[in-house]
């Protein structure tokens, strides 16, 4: 027995005909807010992560992300500021500094 059964397509969209589309405007404020994000150790971009303990807590209509570095794992919780995880700081790029070579 499936545990899951997707709704019919044509069943969903005459179930949703005439109703207002709230969720577009919340969902593109949200992608906004996030694109602003870059880590606090590397400076990389960060990429959308979803946790189902985190996803509904508070007043959005749609599934809030937490963000993990590309670089070194950090994982970040946005509304906050928190960092949830430190993640591996060696995997940080780091810029590399010329080298200076004493006078002989």
């Amino acid at each position: 027995m499936p545990v899951f059964s997707e709704l019919d397509q044509e069943l969903a969209w005459k179930l949703i005909e005439g109703h207002e589309d709230v969720l577009s405007a919340e969902a593109k404020a949200q992608e906004a807010f996030y694109r602003q994000f870059r880590c606090p150790r590397c400076s990389q971009s960060m990429n959308k992560e979803f946790d189902g303990r985190h996803a509904f807590s508070g007043d959005t209509l749609i599934a809030r992300a937490l963000l993990r570095c590309g670089g070194c794992d950090l994982l970040l919780e946005p509304d906050t500021g928190l960092v949830v995880h430190t993640g591996n700081p060696a995997k940080a790029a780091v810029e590399p500094s010329p080298i200076i070579m004493p006078r002989r």
